[in-house]
């Protein structure tokens, strides 16, 4: 059998057989969302509290990465990370603690929060001879998810392939949750408990009727943040997150805690461009890449990049690469092989 073969039937099958029914019967019971103030669920014990974020960038940032600090291990992300621990128990840095994580327990990681980069065994205690850990990841995008496994043993590390489901519900349904763990109103923990099930079954259906993409490269966006004031990045991570989502100003703007006028100010200042030619230009490159590696239907591009329908997608992306979207795609498959949707 394939190695993607393999690793989706791993992936379904920790679905079905684990996350989905612990979901079912605790719902977000064991939980731990990833910022301050911490309030560890039943299980999960904090190793070390009250640690410093690095100073020092080892690597530039990304489309999906915010920070990098590889000497120690830690990324930030632009998206919120969903993490659970299929098997043993792992040790991970989140924010500014050190939490040990048992079987049975998921992780809600929001962007910004500095996080393990997956290049180390996920153990923080003497005896390495002892790590021992298996932990499901989501790593939510406007138009979809990557998933995959990683295995701690000993002092050994490793990380199947990412598969990347194409549904830009599941970064909606994420986004949900998130927004329900944070505020905590009246029958929060039914409404998370709805998201959390509304993410595993639409990754499930996806990777049961065969719908993913493999072997997809680090999508080539451009960097929004680098040197910009505080609330432009926060503008600038907004429209990331909410890239494939209709978007106004006023949303914009909320989000970065600054009125309209002075954020379209700023941003044209310290960006070059407006906030409406961003956001078009930044779902255009989102296109781009999914025409370049996937073979997904052109309205389906159209639609996980937050274009209204194809009609306008294809006047917009044409305006703008000087060429339609379907040329486009046979231009970039005359010059290297395309990465094909699975199809089982």
């Amino acid at each position: 059998m394939l190695r993607k073969e393999l690793e989706h039937q791993t992936l379904l099958r920790a679905l079905r057989e684990q996350l989905i029914p612990r979901a079912e019967k605790e719902g977000v019971e064991k939980l731990f969302l990833g910022e301050a103030p911490f309030v560890p669920p039943r299980g999960v014990t904090a190793l070390k509290t009250g640690l410093r974020t690095p100073r020092k960038m080892a690597s530039r940032r990304s489309y999906i990465h915010h920070q990098r600090w590889s000497e120690e291990g830690l990324e930030s992300l632009r998206f919120v990370q969903f993490g659970a621990v299929l098997e043993g128990e792992a040790d991970l840095r989140i924010g500014n603690g050190v939490f040990s994580f048992p079987e049975g327990t998921m992780m809600l990681v929001p962007p910004g929060v500095p996080q393990p980069d997956g290049s180390r065994p996920h153990w923080e205690r003497s005896c390495p001879e002892q790590a021992s850990s298996r932990l499901f990841w989501f790593l939510t995008m406007p138009s979809g998810i990557f998933c995959h496994i990683c295995t701690t043993h000993n002092n050994a590390h490793h990380s199947a392939q990412h598969l990347f489901l194409c549904d830009p519900q599941l970064h909606l349904s994420t986004e949900n949750l998130l927004h329900e763990l944070r505020e905590r109103e009246c029958n929060h923990d039914h409404l998370a408990r709805l998201s959390l099930l509304s993410i595993l079954y639409r990754a499930e259906r996806e990777l049961a009727s065969g719908r993913f993409i493999t072997n997809v490269r680090q999508m080539p966006f451009s960097d929004p943040a680098s040197g910009l004031s505080p609330f432009v990045e926060r503008a600038c991570a907004y429209i990331h997150r909410h890239l494939a989502q209709p978007l106004t100003l006023t949303d914009i703007a909320s989000n970065a805690h600054v009125s309209v006028s002075h954020l379209n100010r700023r941003f044209r200042a310290e960006v070059g461009t407006t906030i409406i030619q961003y956001v078009t230009d930044q779902r255009v490159e989102s296109a781009k890449s999914l025409l370049e590696n996937t073979d997904l239907p052109i309205h389906q591009v159209a639609r996980v990049t937050g274009f209204a329908d194809r009609s306008y997608f294809t006047k917009v992306f044409t305006k703008q690469v000087k060429t339609s979207p379907t040329d486009y795609r046979s231009r970039q498959t005359t010059r290297k092989p395309r990465q094909r949707t699975h199809r089982a």
